[in-house]
């Protein structure tokens, strides 16, 4: 069973030649090039060893690594310094990671380096086969998580209302003592979706939740993220492909991921016109 990684670095040339560097013996299950991001994504997927660059955007590397560490106890991670930055980091301690690895030594080390701190491989990996979730695994932990309670597609249509194409699927989920409201519905303007949302806290209800790190990803990449408003609502577009995850950092709890249900887009007029003169 290949061993599983989580990339983050700001430039995706970069990520690209690690992943290629990998082989097949370890699989990618997420990029980024963002440290909040990291975080969630490091949470969502629970992968074997991260992978990331010192100098980042957002959250940096060493705040980013000491909050994977605790929301995933069982992955590595292995920051990816400059050569002059070696002498000033010499010890993984001060930054909380398993390994540091240069960048010009990437090329030649970063599978032994990788052993050192998850296990030895052959064609897969035969070491320590730690924290690697199999997809229904992962549905299993989030179901436990977070409980869907109401959803506008299972509800009948009053008589003598007849809906006519897509409208907005309004869904509530609980996490905890949080509640997430969701509004999901194809664009209006673009081939992106419209994901209007809101996270309530029940145990504070006057309690603000602003600057709560919101993203959408696939489950390799994300593909939108925002910060919900002092009243805890936020607007996402993220693109419509398919297995999308909403996940949220949420106070004391730290992250949980909300799977998001498939949204059929409304065909064109033309469309339905050049379907009628088909048949």
């Amino acid at each position: 069973m290949p061993l599983t990684a989580l990339i983050v670095d700001h430039d995706e040339r970069f990520r690209e030649l690690v992943g290629r560097l990998l082989g097949p013996g370890v699989r990618v299950v997420g990029e980024t090039g963002r440290g909040d991001d990291a975080v969630l994504l490091a949470a969502e997927v629970r992968p074997d060893v991260v992978l990331m660059d010192l100098d980042i955007p957002g959250l940096d590397s060493i705040a980013a690594t000491r909050q994977i560490k605790a929301a995933a106890p069982r992955t590595k991670v292995i920051l990816v310094i400059p050569h002059e930055e070696q002498a000033y980091l010499s010890s993984t301690g001060k930054t909380g990671a398993d390994a540091l690895l240069t960048k010009r030594a990437v090329r030649t080390e970063i599978l032994s380096r990788i052993r050192e701190v998850v296990g030895g491989f052959g064609s897969a990996w035969d070491g320590r086969q730690a924290s690697a979730l199999r997809p229904n695994e992962l549905f299993e932990r989030v179901a436990r998580e977070v409980f869907l309670i109401f959803d506008s597609s299972r509800q009948p249509v009053p008589a003598g209302v007849r809906v006519v194409g897509p409208s907005a699927r309004r869904l509530l989920y609980r996490a905890g003592r949080y509640l997430v409201l969701l509004r999901l519905e194809p664009g209006a303007d673009s081939d992106r979706l419209s994901l209007v949302g809101q996270i309530v806290d029940e145990g504070f209800p006057k309690k603000p939740l602003h600057d709560l790190t919101v993203l959408v990803s696939n489950g390799r990449r994300t593909v939108d993220r925002t910060l919900t408003n002092r009243f805890g609502e936020f607007l996402l577009q993220p693109e419509p492909v398919k297995d999308l995850r909403l996940s949220v950092q949420a106070p004391e709890i730290g992250s949980f991921v909300v799977p998001l249900p498939p949204v059929e887009r409304a065909r064109g007029r033309g469309q339905r016109s050049n379907a009628r003169h088909r048949q």
